[in-house]
């Protein structure tokens, strides 16, 4: 059985999958073509929410940090690290940044299984933080 953060949950079909100048599957164009494919879905959607929570802005903007990515209106808590870059290379320095800033010891493997910031803050909160 596949963890959650491993089940795709968006579908798109294509001709061909992107591919590198060195043959491999090209991931960065492939995220394009979903984001093509969801604004497509969804012309003209509205821009997105501010997080609801103060704590859950805090936690995106980790993130956004360790991407190096500025915070703007199309991010909200609810925007999947994926679709931003995230890699799994980057949950050691967003664990330690919760930590510093939060004073929240969150293991990478448990940052893994959240998809976007609300449900870091979900996690947060079931640990009693």
């Amino acid at each position: 059985m596949l963890p959650e953060s491993h089940v795709p949950t968006r579908f798109v079909e294509v001709e061909a999958l992107p591919l590198s100048a060195n043959g491999k599957p090209d991931r960065r164009k492939a995220r394009e073509l979903l984001a093509a494919a969801a604004e497509r879905r969804e012309p003209g959607a509205a821009k997105a929410a501010p997080p609801a929570n103060p704590r859950s802005r805090k936690i995106l903007d980790l993130y956004l940090a360790v991407l190096g990515e500025p915070a703007s209106a199309e991010v909200d808590d609810t925007t999947d690290f994926i679709r931003l870059g995230l890699l799994p290379s980057h949950l050691k320095s967003v664990a330690s940044r919760i930590r510093d800033e939060l004073d929240v010891n969150l293991t990478p493997h448990q940052l893994l299984r959240c998809r976007n910031a609300g449900q870091v803050a979900l996690l947060l909160r079931d640990q009693g933080r």
